[in-house]
């Protein structure tokens, strides 16, 4: 790299870099100077007092719980946040009647503003009008009213909830979208080859269950061109095959699925000519 293009590249960063300096760096360096001074109501002048406020939060017995609290919040909600959008788009990704509908409502939680899906669940977790309450007493779970916020034992995990319900979707998206990239001709060659769950790198099929979700990248998968080299390969001494074996070639259902009956047999064909001694 030239001097210049060094010089170019620090040029095209640096309005990204002022931004953020500007945005989050100068106040959070301006929020830390003034924690270094005291004031209130009777006393309106700064008082410089160093460390003393820290020092004074870090001995409250009430800030560890705090601290428990919100580490407990943000591990519960990223998790599951995850899970569950990763989840449904999985069932997004499959041709089912309604797609677009259905992709279309689960975005509301997404786009609702904060204020209105807190005011949405507050209502939901109602003690004597709430819908959660009402379902339960409905089904015989419980038989008395749970003030869901209003408990020390169950205010946490109904913020919980709230919130993932609120964040899911936008996991959704970016899940969906990566599985949209997936080559289709790759998920075809992994149908057939016979790839398992058990890999890191997933890969999606119409008919596929939840709990059968063929995989490869990872887990090494014979091409479809591997495939036909070695078969023409083994072959040859016998009589060159008349059909290559191709995607597109590859035997279909009416509804344009691959049948993977015929595509056993035609393998199993292959192999058996491939054993034949000349």
């Amino acid at each position: 790299m030239t001097r210049r293009d060094r010089w170019l590249a620090y040029l095209f960063v640096a309005p990204a870099t002022v931004l953020v300096a500007v945005m989050m760096y100068y106040p959070m360096l301006g929020t830390f100077y003034e924690s270094l001074f005291a004031s209130s109501f009777i006393s309106p002048n700064p008082k410089f007092v160093g460390f003393a406020s820290y020092a004074k939060t870090f001995s409250d017995p009430v800030f560890l719980q705090v601290l428990l609290n919100s580490l407990e919040w943000t591990g519960f909600v990223v998790l599951f946040q995850n899970v569950a959008g990763f989840g449904v788009a999985l069932v997004l990704n499959q041709n089912l009647p309604g797609q677009g509908l259905m992709r279309s409502l689960i975005l509301l939680p997404w786009i609702l503003p904060g204020v209105v899906a807190a005011i949405v669940w507050r209502f939901m977790c109602d003690p004597h009008f709430g819908l959660i309450n009402s379902f339960l007493m409905s089904w015989g779970l419980t038989k008395q009213n749970v003030a869901w916020l209003g408990d020390v034992h169950t205010a946490l995990p109904a913020a919980i909830v709230g919130a993932i319900w609120k964040g899911f979707p936008f996991s959704t998206v970016v899940y969906l979208a990566a599985l949209q990239n997936v080559d289709q001709e790759q998920v075809e060659a992994a149908i057939i080859d016979g790839t398992h769950v058990h890999d890191a790198a997933v890969v999606s099929r119409p008919d596929a269950r939840l709990g059968e979700i063929p995989v490869a990248v990872v887990e090494p998968v014979v091409d479809l061109d591997v495939v036909r080299a070695r078969a023409v390969e083994r072959l040859a001494p016998y009589k060159r095959p008349r059909q290559v074996w191709s995607v597109d070639a590859l035997p279909r259902l009416p509804t344009g699925k691959v049948d993977k009956p015929a595509v056993g047999r035609l393998v199993e064909e292959l192999v058996r000519r491939s054993e034949i001694s000349p």
